[in-house]
């Protein structure tokens, strides 16, 4: 169950295409913890992370990530000074990731900033915090307040992954096979 859930709502990061998903369990996951130790065992070798956490109001959460992308992320100037905004260490992938899944757990409201750990362009993150959610361009996957054509023809890129992923999953491939190996790092 984990496995396929995995591959539903987190094919482009298991693609390459982000860096990051979450999945938002329900409470019906009991078996969750088992199947998800084996699912990072497998993700682990192609240098995807898989984190369980416990939100804000008690629901389970999975983020998958790829380190490597979120260190380009970070990398990015406009992204690093958010996140130290927010009290983030923009030096270490860990630490970072560490500290979104704290402020998850413990602020009122979901961090806003985890867009930038979805893949989410910097200019609709942004927009998003300083509009509190709204006078957006467009909104799909997430609420648009930059380039609306680039954002449609990436929505468009992760829907056609996700179906292209779950055909796959069905037709035999496991998390393995579905899942990219990781590129080799950059120097910062």
């Amino acid at each position: 169950m984990t496995e396929e859930l995995i591959v539903k709502c987190c094919a482009p990061t298991l693609a390459g295409l982000k860096p990051g998903s979450i999945v938002c369990l329900s409470h019906s996951c009991m078996s969750v913890p088992d199947e998800l130790e084996k699912c990072r065992r497998i993700l682990k070798t192609k240098g995807v992370e898989v984190r369980l956490c416990e939100g804000c109001k008690g629901q389970q959460l999975i983020y998958l990530y790829r380190p490597e992308a979120l260190d380009d992320m970070m990398a990015k100037k406009c992204n690093a000074c958010l996140l130290r905004r927010y009290g983030y260490n923009t030096e270490d992938v860990q630490s970072a990731v560490d500290c979104l899944l704290d402020r998850i757990r413990h602020e009122e409201e979901f961090p806003h900033e985890i867009g930038l750990f979805l893949g989410y362009p910097y200019e609709d993150v942004a927009g998003y915090i300083e509009n509190k959610g709204k006078n957006y361009v467009t909104d799909g996957l997430w609420r648009v307040y930059g380039n609306k054509d680039n954002a449609k023809k990436r929505f468009d890129s992760y829907k056609k992954c996700t179906r292209v992923y779950i055909k796959c999953y069905k037709n035999g491939f496991d998390l393995d096979r579905l899942t990219v190996q990781k590129q080799p790092s950059r120097c910062r």
